[in-house]
């Protein structure tokens, strides 16, 4: 019974083994070589992307920074101009009777800051106190 056992098992194992010549060996592994170098090429070429993109990434980072910094100095300036726009002696309603803006777009003044006084184009320094943020012209209002 042993015998048949092992006659058994020796006849399945013939049908799994296959002989493979020498030279069909070493052509699958001359392919797989092949195969690594392609993929050492491509980590190759993508660890350099990766560092160009670590050094795009800490230059915007860098000017994220200092896009913070200015915003913080805006944000400092808009308020002085808020506070100038209430306390000038030249606002008389919310407009600017110091200033007169031929050509507010070219100053940055949206146009529903514009107003027309006395045949002038003016700024609401309501609407637009960014105007009052460095006048030279800015007086206290004596009261």
């Amino acid at each position: 019974m042993k015998f048949m056992f092992v006659e058994a098992l020796e006849e399945s194992l013939y049908s799994s083994v296959s002989l493979v010549s020498a030279s069909e060996l070493e052509s699958e592994l001359s392919a797989l070589k092949e195969q690594i170098k392609a993929l050492k090429e491509v980590m190759e070429r993508q660890q350099g992307d990766l560092s160009g993109s670590k050094a795009t990434l800490e230059k915007l980072e860098s000017m994220v920074l200092q896009l913070e910094r200015e915003l913080s100095w805006r944000a400092v300036a808009k308020s002085q101009g808020l506070w100038k726009s209430r306390r000038c002696k030249h606002v008389n309603s919310g407009i600017c009777g110091a200033w007169h803006v031929s050509e507010p777009e070219k100053l940055g003044v949206p146009q529903d800051a514009v107003e027309i006084t006395d045949g002038a184009k003016r700024v609401s320094v309501i609407k637009f106190p960014d105007l009052c943020i460095a006048c030279p012209l800015y007086e206290p209002r004596r009261e």
